[in-house]
């Protein structure tokens, strides 16, 4: 699959700063909310990479149109969560506002209502266990020292979000399971849900009215105990290793779509698109 130049510019870096010196911990991307007429821009990542950084400041690098990188600096409580899941569920996502001039920076923003996978949208084009996904974001051992250099993984689905949780190190998560190969960095990626012009579906031609959908963010790769690999200093040392099951878990968009449309963002955004038309109107 060819993944656009576009999906390519999506994502930033998220990380911290010690002496000048930018360290990428996660991966973060942009999206586009419609209030009042104006665009508000936001942007997205995993939660848990927000909540390990222990700094007050926390920075997104960027690219810029001009060559070389920018950063965008946030404070830890910029970042708004999920406030309505049970104590037992963890929302792996996190959203802060911000506004990143189009003019100076290469990073493209998608509309979250265009390009969001729903339930309609599954069903009307019948996505499900097999399809393909494709993720970008960074890659810890060669992220880029001039400009960010993303990497993109390729994988498919192979299980769609059901009513049973995964137990997980952060909590209880509802999500998609892709067989994608992940290592640290790429929490927070955008996750598409790749559709050709056409399909064969039990024997029958099927259209396809768009060529992706953002289907979620990666949450991270799911690990699980092995004893029998472990490693030890002797015998008697015996321990559990954590391995890489080849299973990646996807937060669904529907899940980043709550979070922005919460009552807290959502007064942030009528109350500055009031301000503008307060503004235009003298």
């Amino acid at each position: 699959m060819r993944v656009s130049d576009d999906i390519l510019n999506l994502v930033v870096f998220i990380g911290v700063k010690v002496n000048d010196y930018f360290t990428p911990l996660g991966t973060g991307f942009l999206i586009y909310k419609d209030e009042g007429g104006h665009n508000f821009q936001h942007i997205v990542t995993a939660r848990h990479v927000i909540e390990n950084i222990s700094a007050d400041t926390i920075y997104a690098r960027i690219n810029l149109t001009c060559g070389g990188t920018g950063f965008v600096q946030f404070a830890k409580s910029d970042w708004r969560f999920d406030k309505t899941s049970s104590p037992n569920q963890f929302i792996d996502v996190a959203v802060a506002p911000c506004n990143m001039p189009a003019d100076s920076v290469a990073v493209t923003n998608i509309s979250l209502e265009d390009s969001m996978l729903t339930s309609a949208i599954i069903e009307d084009e019948d996505i499900g266990v097999g399809d393909e996904v494709h993720f970008v974001g960074l890659y810890t051992n060669h992220f880029g020292q001039d400009r960010n250099i993303p990497v993109v993984r390729i994988g498919n689905i192979s299980s769609m979000p059901t009513d049973e949780p995964f137990q997980t190190e952060h909590g209880y998560i509802h999500g998609y399971l892709v067989e994608a190969h992940s290592l640290g960095g790429s929490s927070g990626s955008p996750v598409f849900v790749g559709l050709p012009p056409s399909r064969a579906i039990e024997g029958e031609v099927k259209l396809s009215k768009q060529a992706w959908y953002l289907c979620g963010l990666i949450c991270g790769h799911w690990t699980a105990e092995n004893p029998e690999d472990a490693i030890a200093n002797s015998k008697a040392e015996r321990g559990t290793a954590r391995i890489n099951t080849g299973m990646s878990i996807v937060i669904p968009a529907q899940r980043i779509f709550e979070i922005i449309n919460a009552p807290e963002l959502s007064a942030e955004r009528k109350k500055i698109a009031e301000e503008y038309k307060a503004k235009n109107c003298h």
